[in-house]
């Protein structure tokens, strides 16, 4: 009995460490395509150095994306 809950805690432990996971790649990939939005709405009212650092920017982010 004891050895059977300890291994039922065990797959519990390893189900909500992987539920977890899937939460974080999926905030992850929010996380990036809302920062994107956020950067290509500024990047209208930025001059033009800044507007060269937004791009670069909004490129880092959908690399980062298709690398998920």
């Amino acid at each position: 009995m004891i050895n059977f809950s300890f291994y039922s805690s065990i797959k519990l432990r390893a189900n909500i460490q992987s539920l977890f996971n899937v939460a974080n790649v999926i905030l992850f990939f929010f996380e990036y395509i809302f920062k994107s939005a956020f950067w290509i709405k500024f990047s209208f009212f930025a001059k033009q150095n800044e507007f060269t650092q937004t791009s670069i920017r909004i490129q880092i982010c959908f690399i980062k994306i298709l690398n998920l």
